[in-house]
């Protein structure tokens, strides 16, 4: 599966792992030790929090910084990179990707993406 910006018609990653259990959810890339400039992990279905009406990422025990998408009815509405075991962040979203900070480079807001397009 793939990560695809339909507004520049460019394929971002390769091969796309869905985070879409509780567990998986709350584990992310938690102690792993890498990521591949070529992988995303999505978290797809979130709840907003009821009083900001955001959803928010942090990176305890992630040793390298993660390039992170808010997507909103598949829409980009925030694109920021996390530092290594401090980062935190809340924007207004549906969806999460975490992907390689280089990848962001593809990506701008108000772009829209499309997960698992297959080509």
């Amino acid at each position: 599966m793939t990560l695809y910006n339909e507004t520049t018609g460019e394929i971002i990653c390769d091969s796309v792992t869905y985070a879409d259990t509780f567990i998986a959810q709350a584990r992310g890339r938690m102690f792993t030790r890498s990521i591949s400039k070529d992988t995303a992990l999505v978290f797809p279905n979130l709840t907003s929090n009821i009083f900001t009406g955001e959803v928010g990422i942090w990176m305890m025990f992630v040793p390298y910084d993660l390039g992170v998408l808010w997507i909103s009815d598949g829409t980009v509405t925030e694109s920021k990179v996390l530092s290594a075991w401090t980062g935190r962040h809340s924007s207004e979203g549906d969806m999460i990707i975490e992907l390689h900070p280089e990848s962001l480079s593809k990506v701008s807001i108000g772009d829209k993406i499309e997960v698992g397009k297959k080509l």
